[in-house]
Protein backbone atom coordinates (compact mmCIF):
# COMPACT_ATOMS: atom_id res chain seq x y z
CA UNK A 1 0.00 0.00 0.00
CA UNK A 2 2.82 2.39 0.82
CA UNK A 3 4.28 1.60 -2.55
CA UNK A 4 1.08 2.71 -4.22
CA UNK A 5 1.08 5.96 -2.22
CA UNK A 6 4.71 6.45 -3.03
CA UNK A 7 3.98 5.98 -6.75
CA UNK A 8 1.16 8.53 -6.57
CA UNK A 9 3.37 11.00 -4.71
CA UNK A 10 6.16 10.53 -7.26
CA UNK A 11 3.70 10.98 -10.08
CA UNK A 12 2.37 14.20 -8.49
CA UNK A 13 5.90 15.43 -7.84
CA UNK A 14 6.76 14.78 -11.47
CA UNK A 15 3.68 16.70 -12.61
CA UNK A 16 4.48 19.50 -10.17
CA UNK A 17 8.03 19.84 -11.52
CA UNK A 18 6.72 19.83 -15.09
CA UNK A 19 4.21 22.51 -14.15
CA UNK A 20 7.01 24.57 -12.56
CA UNK A 21 9.12 24.21 -15.70
CA UNK A 22 6.20 25.16 -17.90
CA UNK A 23 5.43 28.13 -15.65
CA UNK A 24 9.05 29.30 -15.86
CA UNK A 25 9.05 28.96 -19.66
CA UNK A 26 5.69 30.71 -19.98
CA UNK A 27 6.86 33.50 -17.66
CA UNK A 28 9.96 34.04 -19.81
CA UNK A 29 7.84 34.04 -22.94
CA UNK A 30 5.44 36.52 -21.32
CA UNK A 31 8.38 38.79 -20.48
CA UNK A 32 9.62 38.61 -24.09
CA UNK A 33 6.15 39.36 -25.39
CA UNK A 34 5.79 42.25 -22.95
CA UNK A 35 9.17 43.62 -24.09
CA UNK A 36 8.11 43.25 -27.73
CA UNK A 37 4.87 45.08 -26.93
CA UNK A 38 6.77 47.87 -25.19
CA UNK A 39 9.18 48.14 -28.15
CA UNK A 40 6.26 48.19 -30.60
CA UNK A 41 4.48 50.92 -28.63
CA UNK A 42 7.68 53.00 -28.58
CA UNK A 43 8.12 52.49 -32.34
CA UNK A 44 4.48 53.45 -32.90
CA UNK A 45 4.97 56.62 -30.86
CA UNK A 46 8.00 57.50 -33.00
CA UNK A 47 6.06 56.82 -36.21
CA UNK A 48 3.17 58.98 -35.00
CA UNK A 49 5.57 61.78 -34.09
CA UNK A 50 7.23 61.61 -37.52
CA UNK A 51 3.82 61.47 -39.23
CA UNK A 52 2.70 64.56 -37.32
CA UNK A 53 5.84 66.44 -38.37
CA UNK A 54 5.33 65.40 -42.00
CA UNK A 55 1.69 66.50 -41.83
CA UNK A 56 2.78 69.87 -40.46
CA UNK A 57 5.29 70.28 -43.29
CA UNK A 58 2.77 69.19 -45.93
CA UNK A 59 0.22 71.59 -44.46
CA UNK A 60 2.74 74.40 -44.43
CA UNK A 61 3.82 73.89 -48.04
CA UNK A 62 0.43 73.16 -49.59
CA UNK A 63 -1.69 75.58 -47.58
CA UNK A 64 0.84 78.42 -47.65
CA UNK A 65 1.31 78.37 -51.41
CA UNK A 66 -2.42 78.01 -52.13
CA UNK A 67 -3.19 80.82 -49.67
CA UNK A 68 -0.55 83.08 -51.27
CA UNK A 69 -2.16 82.51 -54.65
CA UNK A 70 -5.55 83.52 -53.23
CA UNK A 71 -4.04 86.61 -51.58
CA UNK A 72 -2.43 87.64 -54.88
CA UNK A 73 -5.83 87.84 -56.57
CA UNK A 74 -8.63 88.61 -54.14
CA UNK A 75 -9.09 91.65 -51.90
CA UNK A 76 -10.61 89.70 -49.02
CA UNK A 77 -9.00 86.35 -49.60
CA UNK A 78 -9.63 82.99 -48.08
CA UNK A 79 -6.94 80.96 -46.38
CA UNK A 80 -6.42 77.29 -47.09
CA UNK A 81 -6.21 74.82 -44.23
CA UNK A 82 -5.65 71.10 -44.22
CA UNK A 83 -7.18 69.32 -41.24
CA UNK A 84 -5.74 65.89 -40.48
CA UNK A 85 -8.04 63.47 -38.66
CA UNK A 86 -7.60 59.92 -37.37
CA UNK A 87 -10.32 57.62 -38.68
CA UNK A 88 -10.38 53.85 -38.86
CA UNK A 89 -6.68 53.51 -38.00
CA UNK A 90 -5.79 55.93 -40.83
CA UNK A 91 -5.04 59.60 -41.12
CA UNK A 92 -7.38 61.42 -43.46
CA UNK A 93 -7.08 65.00 -44.61
CA UNK A 94 -9.84 67.49 -45.19
CA UNK A 95 -9.24 70.62 -47.25
CA UNK A 96 -10.99 73.61 -45.69
CA UNK A 97 -11.13 77.25 -46.70
CA UNK A 98 -11.44 79.96 -44.06
CA UNK A 99 -12.53 83.57 -44.32
CA UNK A 100 -13.19 85.94 -41.42
CA UNK A 101 -13.27 83.02 -38.97
CA UNK A 102 -15.82 81.07 -41.00
CA UNK A 103 -14.80 77.59 -42.13
CA UNK A 104 -16.01 76.20 -45.43
CA UNK A 105 -15.64 72.43 -45.30
CA UNK A 106 -17.31 71.83 -48.66
CA UNK A 107 -15.71 74.57 -50.73
CA UNK A 108 -16.93 73.24 -54.08
CA UNK A 109 -20.53 73.84 -53.01
CA UNK A 110 -20.07 76.77 -50.64
CA UNK A 111 -17.72 79.16 -52.44
CA UNK A 112 -17.53 80.81 -55.85
CA UNK A 113 -15.73 78.99 -58.63
CA UNK A 114 -13.04 81.65 -59.06
CA UNK A 115 -11.73 81.01 -55.56
CA UNK A 116 -11.72 77.28 -56.22
CA UNK A 117 -9.86 77.81 -59.52
CA UNK A 118 -7.10 79.81 -57.84
CA UNK A 119 -6.86 77.53 -54.79
CA UNK A 120 -6.57 74.46 -57.02
CA UNK A 121 -3.81 76.15 -59.04
CA UNK A 122 -1.96 76.87 -55.79
CA UNK A 123 -2.33 73.26 -54.66
CA UNK A 124 -1.06 71.96 -58.02
CA UNK A 125 1.95 74.27 -57.86
CA UNK A 126 2.73 73.19 -54.29
CA UNK A 127 2.41 69.52 -55.24
CA UNK A 128 4.80 69.91 -58.15
CA UNK A 129 7.28 71.77 -55.97
CA UNK A 130 7.24 68.93 -53.41
CA UNK A 131 8.00 66.21 -55.97
CA UNK A 132 11.26 64.38 -55.59
CA UNK A 133 13.19 63.96 -57.75
CA UNK A 134 12.56 67.43 -59.11
CA UNK A 135 10.77 67.31 -62.44
CA UNK A 136 10.08 69.83 -65.12
CA UNK A 137 7.52 72.32 -63.86
CA UNK A 138 4.84 72.20 -66.53
CA UNK A 139 1.15 72.73 -65.84
CA UNK A 140 -1.48 72.25 -68.52
CA UNK A 141 -4.63 74.25 -67.86
CA UNK A 142 -7.88 73.86 -69.80
CA UNK A 143 -10.15 76.89 -69.35
CA UNK A 144 -8.54 77.37 -65.95
CA UNK A 145 -10.01 80.63 -64.75
CA UNK A 146 -13.37 80.85 -66.48
CA UNK A 147 -15.03 81.54 -63.12
CA UNK A 148 -12.89 84.59 -62.34
CA UNK A 149 -14.99 87.65 -63.12
CA UNK A 150 -13.90 91.24 -63.58
CA UNK A 151 -10.95 92.87 -65.27
CA UNK A 152 -9.10 93.54 -62.00
CA UNK A 153 -9.20 89.91 -60.86
CA UNK A 154 -8.31 88.61 -64.32
CA UNK A 155 -5.34 90.99 -64.56
CA UNK A 156 -4.15 89.91 -61.11
CA UNK A 157 -4.46 86.27 -62.18
CA UNK A 158 -2.44 87.04 -65.30
CA UNK A 159 0.24 88.70 -63.16
CA UNK A 160 0.29 85.69 -60.84
CA UNK A 161 0.89 83.34 -63.77
CA UNK A 162 3.69 85.55 -65.08
CA UNK A 163 5.28 85.79 -61.65
CA UNK A 164 5.09 82.02 -61.09
CA UNK A 165 6.63 81.46 -64.49
CA UNK A 166 9.47 83.93 -63.98
CA UNK A 167 10.29 83.36 -60.30
CA UNK A 168 9.64 79.63 -59.91
CA UNK A 169 10.31 78.41 -63.43
CA UNK A 170 6.83 77.13 -64.20
CA UNK A 171 5.69 76.69 -67.76
CA UNK A 172 1.96 77.04 -68.33
CA UNK A 173 0.16 75.63 -71.32
CA UNK A 174 -3.23 77.33 -71.23
CA UNK A 175 -6.26 76.58 -73.38
CA UNK A 176 -8.51 79.61 -73.07
CA UNK A 177 -10.56 82.11 -75.02
CA UNK A 178 -10.18 84.79 -72.32
CA UNK A 179 -7.88 87.50 -73.66
CA UNK A 180 -6.36 88.33 -70.25
CA UNK A 181 -4.87 84.84 -69.97
CA UNK A 182 -3.16 84.82 -73.35
CA UNK A 183 0.51 85.09 -72.37
CA UNK A 184 3.88 84.35 -73.88
CA UNK A 185 3.92 82.29 -77.04
CA UNK A 186 0.37 82.05 -78.40
CA UNK A 187 -0.76 79.25 -80.68
CA UNK A 188 -4.23 79.56 -82.15
CA UNK A 189 -6.11 76.51 -83.34
CA UNK A 190 -9.25 76.73 -85.36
Amino acid sequence: MTTTYRQHINEYLFRYRQAQETLAQESQQLQRIQQDLDDTEQALAIVRHVATKIQEQVHYHLATIATKCLHAIFDEPYTVQINFQQRRQKTESLLVLEKHGMLFQDPLNEIGGGVIDVASLGLRIASIMLQRPVRRRVIILDEPFKNIRGTVYRNRTRELLLKLSQELGFQFIVNTDIEAFRLGKIVELS
